[in-house]
């Protein structure tokens, strides 16, 4: 049997991941020990249903996390490969790639070796940038991954990736090497298990900037629109236009919106924490207090 990855049959509501995230890096395929410091939410929605589509047309799926600010990274799925279009970070900076960098290609075999690079230019604040992206993915193994909580994924393959990004403005250049041991099952849109190292490359010299893993814990497929919405808690309803959370006295809390711009923030003086919504516009909003990560829909 031909040890390939085709391309994903994908939800068409998309999924909802938690991921724990370490600062080991487990080897081989059993990482049952695997110990997660934070327990991460993603989001992975259909372009349309995000705030950035506009610019990310190209892009079928966003991948959204709430990590310090909410983050999008756009991402294609065709017959051809996964393609990466880019995304937008916490500050609202957003980095649209004028073609996608295909990062996976499909089908893709054990043994093959898949290059591929971009150069453009964008806008960070007031500074043009131009960026270098160099990547090169190697279909390295074929097993069986187990996880912690007793999942297993079976079928699943090993990929070796690096990837330079180089950034060049007027004043300064900066080089980042990201090499990733990534774990792919069939008909999942991002790995189900990763590990990471972040470097910075200058004068020829390379110096670690952080390493770390994060692996899955959990995921749910959004079965229909209305389920999501339901899930992800709609306020207010029609009679009020308060909400109401829970935590613990004197923690901080703070709401964004889907663009990532903090709306509401405060301590908690009490267990519950009432918020007037009623001038807030319709839309998804995140409420973090924590390591908690709520999604709020907010409806009028």
């Amino acid at each position: 049997i031909a040890q390939t990855l085709q391309a994903p049959d994908l939800h068409p509501q998309g999924y909802t991941f938690t991921y724990g995230v370490s600062n080991q890096q487990p080897n081989g395929w059993d990482w049952t020990n695997a110990f997660s410091l934070q327990d991460v939410a993603l989001e992975f929605l259909p372009t349309d249903s995000t705030a950035y589509a506009d610019g990310f047309s190209n892009a079928d799926y966003a991948q959204v996390s709430n990590i310090q600010g909410t983050q999008y990274a756009y991402y294609s799925y065709d017959a051809d490969g996964m393609g990466f279009w880019g995304g937008v970070d916490p500050s609202g900076i957003q980095v649209i790639h004028p073609e996608e960098i295909v990062t996976l290609p499909f089908p893709f075999t054990v043994g093959d070796v898949h290059q591929d690079s971009l150069s453009f230019v964008f806008e960070a604040g007031a500074d043009q940038v131009h960026r270098d992206i160099y990547l090169t993915s190697v279909a390295a193994e074929w097993g069986a991954l187990l996880l912690p909580g007793e999942l297993e994924f079976n079928d699943v393959m090993r990929v070796e990736t690096e990837q330079l990004i180089y950034d060049s403005i007027a004043t300064m250049d900066a080089s980042l090497l990201l090499v990733t041991t990534a774990f792919w099952a069939q008909d999942m849109p991002l790995p189900v298990a990763q590990s990471y190292t972040y470097s910075e490359v200058a004068g020829g010299d390379t110096s670690v900037l952080f390493v770390g893993s994060e692996f899955m814990l959990e995921s749910t497929m959004s079965l229909d629109t209305e389920p999501l919405v339901e899930r992800l808690r709609a306020f207010p309803n029609p009679a009020h236009d308060r909400v109401q959370m829970e935590g613990e006295p004197g923690q901080p809390w703070e709401v964004r919106n889907a663009s990532g711009q903090v709306v509401a923030q405060g301590q908690f003086n009490d267990l519950v924490q009432g918020l007037d919504v009623s001038r807030w516009e319709a839309g998804v909003y995140v409420a973090t207090s924590g390591t908690q990560t709520t999604r709020l829909v907010v409806i009028h």
